[in-house]
């Protein structure tokens, strides 16, 4: 073998335990590659799991939480409960206390007495039945300090004002005309959808009694010194108005007449009549 063939023998082997190397090298390298990889995952896998730790952590504490106000919101629920029903039960005691009381002063003494001077306008109660405590056994006014309580119709209690005037009667006197003054005008409607006006009036020589009806007159134009007869005088027929005059010879003739102001129960006459004509009023009976 000459010089040429070991060099090139030479550098063969060389050439192949480099490439040996070479591979045991890249296999170390793939090796650790993949420690390397199988490590990062599990670090992946364990902060992942760390993660999903303090997520059900917290979770857990606002759970917690909602229950522990929920807890809360009911408890103060139940104390205000409970607090309503020892203050029901504390007015209840007292009321049974009250009445306690007062049935044993009572039966110490069963006579009734007011409390206030005045007349009974009404009496309560049913002989032979017990009486109810809400109810009063008598009802005491003061006959100088009375009082009349109109419904009024929205449309029509713009116009009232107090110390306007006022005029009424009652259907057990109806031929007794009274007058008041207003005192006071409601700025609410009732449950029927009325105005109450209160009116003071002085009472005439007619007996008037608290819960009488009365039909009312609320005077927003007055006219003196003017010709005026019944409205129940008047008939009305295409428009007109006419009334029956009694004549000498005491037949009946039909007047027409030219009607003014009405009170509701007087009719002004403002052409057609004179002050000494006698006009018939129709009236209807019945036999009993």
């Amino acid at each position: 073998m000459d010089t040429a063939d070991v060099k090139r023998t030479r550098e063969e082997a060389v050439a192949t335990d480099y490439e040996a190397l070479a591979a045991e090298k890249q296999q170390l390298a793939d090796q650790e590659e993949a420690a390397r990889k199988q490590a990062q995952t599990q670090l992946d896998q364990l902060e992942q799991t760390i993660r999903n730790t303090q997520n059900a952590q917290q979770s857990l504490r606002q759970e917690e939480d909602r229950q522990i106000e929920s807890l809360k919101q009911q408890t103060a629920t139940e104390q205000t409960s409970l607090d309503s029903k020892l203050a029901a039960a504390r007015q209840e005691r007292d009321r049974v206390q009250t009445e306690y009381s007062e049935l044993l002063a009572l039966c110490k003494d069963p006579t009734l007495r007011a409390d206030r001077a005045g007349t009974v306008t009404s009496l309560g109660g049913t002989p032979g039945v017990s009486a109810d405590p809400s109810s009063p056994l008598a009802k005491i006014g003061d006959e100088t300090q009375r009082h009349l309580v109109l419904q009024v119709d929205p449309v029509d209690v713009s116009q009232i004002q107090p110390g306007q005037e006022v005029s009424f009667y009652v259907d057990a006197y109806p031929d007794a005309t009274f007058y008041g003054k207003v005192e006071s005008v409601s700025q609410l409607q009732n449950d029927a959808g009325k105005f109450e006006v209160r009116a003071s009036f002085q009472p005439g020589e007619e007996p008037l009694y608290d819960g009488m009806g009365a039909n009312a007159t609320l005077i927003v134009k007055q006219k003196k010194d003017v010709l005026a007869i019944s409205n129940k005088a008047i008939q009305f027929e295409d428009g007109k108005s006419y009334v029956f005059l009694q004549n000498e010879d005491g037949t009946l003739r039909r007047q027409p007449v030219t009607t003014g102001f009405s009170n509701g129960k007087l009719t002004e006459i403002l052409d057609g009549l004179q002050q000494d004509d006698v006009a018939v009023v129709e009236e209807t009976y019945e036999d009993r």
